[in-house]
């Protein structure tokens, strides 16, 4: 249920928001293509958020991966909010690290 509240577009972006905390619980091969839908979309800032905020139950490099790829859509605010969990994890360090020296 919450995985298909999160993607729907017709449902309120804080119950979206609230469908991808839930989200959170779900085992990780379930919850990341979601994330990683959602960061891709056009979706409203709510949601963006909780997905980001998502991004950081997920280990591995595969969260930093996502949100360098999203990047460029993301707004000023995202931006920061995925920047500090990108600092936040040292494998998500080696993976921007890499990003900015391929250019």
């Amino acid at each position: 249920e919450a995985a298909r509240t999160a993607t729907d577009t017709g449902a309120s972006p804080e119950k979206r928001a609230d469908a991808i905390r839930i989200l959170g619980n779900a085992p990780v091969e379930q919850a990341l293509p979601i994330y990683k839908t959602l960061l891709e979309s056009a979706a409203p800032d709510p949601v963006l958020a909780a997905a980001i905020e998502g991004m950081g139950r997920v280990p591995g490099a595969a969260a930093a991966r996502a949100l360098l790829r999203a990047w460029p859509g993301l707004s000023p605010a995202r931006k920061a909010q995925a920047m500090e969990l990108l600092f936040r994890r040292a494998d998500s360090l080696r993976v921007l690290l890499f990003a900015i020296e391929s250019g």
